[in-house]
């Protein structure tokens, strides 16, 4: 049996920034609640129901619309993410993409089914005044006995990538979405990227619990290599003092996206690729 991860990434269809509908949240809200907020103004037009708080789904919203929607994205999983591109060299502050996606888990080895929810899913969000900028549906590794390369030449002949997220827990957590280790985290980044020659972005989550990733891309290289490459590499994170441990490892093998470019500022693009067995020859 596969596990697939399904992503829709969206715009919002209003004048409201992100961190302005952010803000808007009740902070006695529970977990489940947060799911689904309907803010209620004086002015109708402007009653909105928010998305994990960041997207506007409808207006004018009914209980009928309300129930929909409720039973809809309790299925999902929804995120706010900035991808850090950067920093001003002026202000010191990150540069990011920021973007806003929903996530689905589906064990199945139907891909057929899979791309049938995918479209479900969007057609839903867009009939609620959503935009779907991009699909993307990817294959976890560490949890399919197959569906993904093990040798580089596999790799050229599948031509997809892979991509991995290492979840950090930090010295210290500051509980919110301004960690004081953003900078350093950016530095680690571009400092691992230097050593290995690959792109080693920084990006974190707006919305609790806060966390924190680096994260690899990589085209025309198979498993066998990626897996040990993994090991030299998280070794090496831990190596810095403000990160006590990598919590979880996402592993995942992207066997479909609609938009790829949309986050090469990020983390580069195929142009970008790195051959992982030269680089495990000269660290072995």
């Amino acid at each position: 049996m596969k596990r697939y991860e399904l992503h829709a990434f969206y715009k919002i269809d209003e004048n409201k920034t992100t961190e302005e509908l952010l803000k808007m949240i009740p902070k006695d809200c529970k977990p489940t609640e947060r799911f689904l907020t309907l803010n209620q103004t004086d002015e109708p037009e402007k009653s909105r129901i928010f998305y994990y708080g960041a997207l506007v789904l409808h207006r004018n919203a009914n209980e009928q619309d309300l129930e929909g929607i409720n039973a809809k994205i309790l299925e999902m999983k929804p995120t706010v993410l900035d991808l850090v591109t950067g920093r001003n060299e002026k202000t010191n502050k990150l540069e990011y993409l920021r973007i806003i996606q929903t996530s689905r888990y589906l064990s199945t080895n139907d891909y057929e089914a899979v791309k049938k929810v995918m479209a479900a899913d969007v057609k839903f969000l867009e009939e609620h005044g959503m935009i779907a900028l991009r699909t993307k549906t990817e294959l976890d590794v560490l949890g399919s006995p197959e569906g993904y390369p093990l040798t580089d030449e596999q790799a050229r002949e599948m031509g997809k990538y892979f991509e991995f997220h290492f979840k950090l827990e930090l010295l210290e957590d500051s509980g919110s979405n301004n960690n004081k280790y953003d900078n350093k985290l950016y530095d680690i980044g571009k400092e691992l990227q230097k050593l290995y020659g690959t792109i080693v972005p920084f990006s974190y989550n707006l919305v609790e619990p806060y966390q924190r990733f680096l994260n690899l891309r990589f085209w025309d290289n198979g498993y066998n290599n990626i897996e040990k490459f993994i090991k030299l590499f998280t070794k090496k994170i831990l190596e810095y003092d403000c990160i006590v441990s990598i919590s979880r490892t996402i592993s995942e093998y992207i066997v479909q996206d609609s938009l790829e470019e949309f986050d090469y500022p990020w983390i580069g693009s195929y142009d970008d690729k790195v051959n992982l067995k030269e680089v495990l020859e000269k660290f072995n």
